[in-house]
């Protein structure tokens, strides 16, 4: 989240300069930003999911008294298979986002969240497979649930980091001296 505000920051501040001669800078400066607010999205993504979030992410591991699956493919099938099976598209997720307000100081509360709902999910995600509700409209709800949950995180961070990002004075003439385009270099 920070190099994605201070990749955001830097373009906006190439911006502001509104000079020609650095067309290629700001060129340069977009493309950072776009490359870290998707590892961003990567990351938030990863983090909705429940099985990565715990210990038995290619099936259940050690102890298992609820006799979970120990499939070691039940990842890649939540990653990508349930998805395809149910067919679920942005039109499908859209409307289960729930708008979050970012903290645009601080987000960890924001991502330290997303990790505990997600790992709320490991069990419940483990039961619908096991009932073979996964495969059902239960497990399609599951989903779209936790897509939703991440989608919401993600534009609670974007926002913030477009807030934090936001440029001052100063901001722009400390860039010109220490870019190395300074006169007085």
């Amino acid at each position: 989240w920070a190099k994605a505000v201070s990749a955001i920051k830097t373009a906006r501040t190439i911006e502001k300069l509104a000079d020609p001669s650095r067309d290629a800078q700001l060129e340069m400066a977009r493309a950072s930003a776009l490359y870290n607010l998707g590892i961003l999205a990567h990351y938030i993504g990863d983090a909705s999911q429940p099985l990565h979030t715990t210990t038995h992410h290619h099936g259940w591991v050690g102890p298992n008294p609820q006799g979970f699956t120990t499939d070691r493919g039940i990842h890649s099938y939540i990653d990508g298979g349930v998805i395809r099976l149910h067919r679920i598209t942005i039109e499908d997720v859209r409307p289960a986002i729930k708008p979050r307000t970012p903290d645009p100081v601080s987000p960890w509360n924001d991502v330290t969240s997303e990790l505990e709902r997600s790992h709320a999910q490991v069990e419940p995600l483990y039961t619908l497979k096991k009932s073979g509700d996964l495969d059902r409209e239960p497990g399609r709800q599951f989903i779209i649930e936790r897509l939703a949950d991440g989608a919401a995180t993600l534009a609670s961070l974007y926002t913030a980091a477009w807030e934090a990002s936001e440029i001052g004075p100063r901001d722009i003439e400390d860039f010109v001296k220490y870019d190395g385009s300074a006169e007085n270099r």
